[in-house]
């Protein structure tokens, strides 16, 4: 099962950047669940969150990426991509490609995203709760192992 935001990117408003274009797609694997009672266990399998300037090109600032299933070359564990969009312009012609790297992270659950969305890039809340929704979703996510 694939969640995703949509075919395009969604336009989010930033107080420091402006507009800002984020896709974000979750892919699930679906279980019987073992406990009694239980009807399905729901376990992510891969995700990407990806955060751009532009929505055509997707040339993505920041892309949180994780495949579990992957194959080598492919990284299977989670990872983040810096984009060159979000470099100084000296660091853009460096042998090291940013957006080539796999910074290797801790699995990032769609929550601690938005999180980030609003704390760090300044994307306004839909909500006058979002703090506490937020907190509590992300303490669930640790809970069962989804984070």
């Amino acid at each position: 099962m694939v969640i995703q935001s949509g075919e395009r990117p969604t336009k989010v408003l930033s107080s420091h950047f402006g507009a800002l274009w984020i896709f974000m797609m979750i892919k699930l694997r679906v279980d019987p669940d073992p406990r009694p009672h239980g009807l399905f266990e729901a376990k992510t399998v891969e995700y990407l969150y990806a955060i751009a300037e532009d929505p055509e090109l997707m040339d993505e600032m920041l892309t949180y990426h994780w495949t579990s299933e992957a194959h080598p070359p492919q990284r299977p564990y989670p990872h983040l991509h810096i984009g060159s969009t979000i470099l100084n312009e000296k660091y853009r012609t460096k042998a090291i490609s940013f957006p080539k790297l796999h910074i290797r992270t801790d699995r990032i659950p769609v929550e601690v995203f938005v999180l980030m969305l609003i704390e760090e890039f300044g994307a306004a809340p839909l909500r006058s709760t979002w703090r506490r929704d937020l907190s509590a979703a992300i303490d669930r996510a640790s809970r069962t192992g989804d984070a």
